[in-house]
């Protein structure tokens, strides 16, 4: 499925969301969205749950509050967007909570980060 995924994504679109958040930039870029997009003016702690809401819920998860936003970054940032489904895709009689795939592959990047980089310059 990653293979197939992955020889059709957009490489300028997966390295600009890389540059953006590893800028520290992300939740003004999706304030700045969501401006202009809906003429609509929100809070950090808003974009903040939006892309929490993308990262750590289920695919088919739409609630009436947060389903706007998400659908917002999934226009946004297609191909970034369908990674993170693909990596969430439930398989039938695979473990429970495979949409936590995406949040414990995040903390393992940032823990290695961390012990790997940081506590060595400490």
């Amino acid at each position: 499925m990653f293979g197939n995924y992955l020889e059709k994504i957009d490489i300028q679109e997966v390295e600009s969301y890389g540059n953006l958040t590893s800028s520290g930039r992300m939740y003004e870029e999706i304030i700045g969205i969501v401006k202009a997009r809906t003429g609509k003016i929100i809070e950090r702690k808003k974009a903040k749950e939006m892309v929490f809401t993308v990262f750590f819920s289920k695919n088919d998860f739409f609630d009436a509050g947060a389903a706007w936003l998400k659908r917002l970054f999934a226009r946004q940032y297609p191909y970034v967007y369908g990674l993170f489904e693909l990596i969430k895709t439930e398989v039938e009689g695979v473990e429970e909570k495979q949409h936590g795939r995406l949040a414990c592959l995040l903390q393992s990047i940032e823990s290695g980060i961390i012990l790997n980089r940081i506590c060595k310059r400490i």
